[in-house]
């Protein structure tokens, strides 16, 4: 089933460079994270997609992974440095925060307690990396006809004010 593989496999061992007598000039070890200035540099890790989400309170979130490393390998979800546990989760949270089948984290009712950063992982590799912020919003409701009040009363007494400071009074004859 090698040819269903997505994932390279690691070329690991140790590499020798040797001279042309057959003597070992240099060693290192690629398992290790050690390579050879003479031999070709290692791929690179994939990066690591990582997002930042704010969020209201009392509102509801719903948390995706933004990276995918295997499409159908099931994501695993982390709070900080724990596991989420999708059975416990929903029981300590009495509901209001859940795991999906499609392996979406879906919050209810958002708290401020709730902004943490979570990381999704596939098959023990970080696939991708949100930090929710939780605010609480201050909301201020107004009526619009008593502020449009307020201003043509205020208005109307400059009008009153200039009128009579400069319409009322009497010029000086010389």
């Amino acid at each position: 089933m090698i040819g269903y593989c997505k994932v390279e496999c690691p070329k690991e061992g140790v590499f020798e460079l040797i001279d042309k007598d057959g003597k070992v000039i240099e060693k290192a070890n690629n398992s290790a994270g050690i390579y050879s200035l003479m031999q070709e540099l290692p791929p690179l890790e994939p990066d690591v997609a990582r997002i930042l989400i704010y969020a209201a309170k009392g509102k509801p979130v719903v948390l995706s992974c933004p990276g995918n490393l295997n499409t159908d390998a099931p994501i695993l979800w982390q709070i900080g440095d724990k596991n989420l546990i999708p059975d416990l989760i929903v029981a300590e949270s009495k509901g209001r925060i859940y795991v999906s089948i499609s392996d979406k984290i879906y919050i209810k009712i958002a708290k401020l307690a709730d902004s943490n950063v979570y990381s999704c992982w596939q098959q023990k590799e970080l696939a991708g990396v949100i930090r929710l912020v939780i605010e609480k919003k201050f909301e201020m409701h107004f009526n619009h006809h008593i502020m449009l009040m307020g201003l043509l009363i205020i208005l109307s007494v400059f009008l009153y004010v200039f009128t009579k400071a400069f319409f009322g009074r009497k010029y000086a004859k010389v």
